[in-house]
């Protein structure tokens, strides 16, 4: 996001994008949690509004732009990290699986997840996105919202009330409405007061969904893309990020959430996996030590891995956001390196 701007929107610029860092929490939890079952159902309902939320604020951005390609550079960045994230977690899934399994999980499912299942988040941004290019295109404004609700009840009821081995279609359904909703955003933000209102009472019915979840469908709540509280939970923590009041603190936390974001959604397996690994090879993985403290300890290192990227190489996190230029510009360095390494032996020989 554009940090510029007019003093009056400085705090809902970096209270949107300060929220957006915040998310990438209840994803490394959801991911790398390793927690006891009180705190795994507490956790599980708390966590449900992170990626709704990156969708919303997508949404919210996109109704300030007008004309029928309104979508194309957004699908096009998206597109281009939906590719770069699967290549970049490729040797992750070569080193989990093996070879052989690999090729077959690719050719199986990714179209759906990518190169690795959380990518799924992804691949439903495209289809939300070209859902509101065909509506643009269509010049009808009843045929979004019409197509958004019917999307927003058959996510939750296919995702997390029908048969569990439907939920990956739940799951590709959630952008479209949660787009939606960003966009009304746009026009018009709960204030605080109504903000709050609006987490208590989604937090209020995702407990009484993880009731109905754990006790009538014998399913743990970590297992529900999305549920009913999932959108005025989501909807108020963005009204919060919106009417946050400025501050330096505040702006700092924009920037970053800005800046590292996506690549944190993309690159933090990575660091679950080695941390788990440190953990089982130093006994420390059944401790209470480790269950409390794993998952910031993820966010940090991804967060500091990725600011040490940045500094060295900023064009690798411009290319793994989906910047057309930085990817060209970092497939020739690659290229070029072969032949820079060859001339360095040279000199030195």
């Amino acid at each position: 996001m554009d940090s510029e701007g007019a003093p009056t929107k400085k705090p809902r610029q970096y209270g949107i994008d300060a929220f957006r860092l915040l998310s990438a929490l209840p994803v490394i939890a959801a991911h790398g949690g390793r927690f006891h079952m009180s705190t795994h159902m507490v956790v599980g309902v708390l966590s449900k509004w992170s990626v709704p939320y990156f969708f919303l604020v997508l949404g919210y951005f996109l109704a300030r732009q007008s004309g029928e390609k309104r979508t194309s550079r957004a699908l096009e960045r998206i597109f281009l990290m939906f590719l770069m994230a699967s290549l970049l977690l490729l040797p992750l899934d070569l080193y989990q699986l093996g070879p052989y399994k690999t090729a077959t999980y690719l050719a199986q499912h990714f179209l759906f997840n990518g190169s690795y299942y959380h990518l799924w988040y992804l691949d439903s941004l495209l289809i939300g996105l070209l859902v509101i290019r065909i509506s643009d295109g269509l010049g009808d404004a009843r045929v979004l919202p019409v197509v958004a609700i019917i999307a927003l009840v058959a996510s939750i009821w296919i995702g997390s009330y029908s048969s569990p081995g439907a939920a990956t279609i739940g799951r590709h359904l959630m952008a479209t409405p949660f787009l939606w909703f960003g966009m009304l955003l746009s026009a018009r933000t709960p204030s605080m007061r109504q903000s709050v209102a609006l987490v208590l009472a989604g937090t209020a019915i995702l407990c009484a969904e993880a009731w109905v979840q754990y006790i009538q469908l014998h399913r743990e709540i970590w297992h529900c893309p999305i549920l009913f509280g999932t959108l005025p939970f989501a909807v108020g923590v963005f009204g919060i990020a919106v009417n946050l009041p400025y501050s330096r603190a505040l702006e700092t936390i924009g920037r970053l959430g800005g800046r590292y974001t996506g690549c944190m959604y993309v690159t933090h397996m990575y660091w679950i996996v080695l941390v788990a690994w440190a953990a089982q090879t130093l006994g420390m993985d059944q401790l209470d030590t480790y269950r409390n403290w794993v998952v910031p300890l993820v966010f940090l290192l991804t967060l500091g891995a990725l600011r040490v990227v940045d500094r060295f190489v900023p064009s690798a996190i411009d290319a793994l956001l989906g910047d057309k230029t930085a990817i060209r510009a970092l497939a020739r360095s690659i290229v070029a390196l072969p032949k820079s390494a060859l001339q360095l032996a040279r000199a030195r020989a």
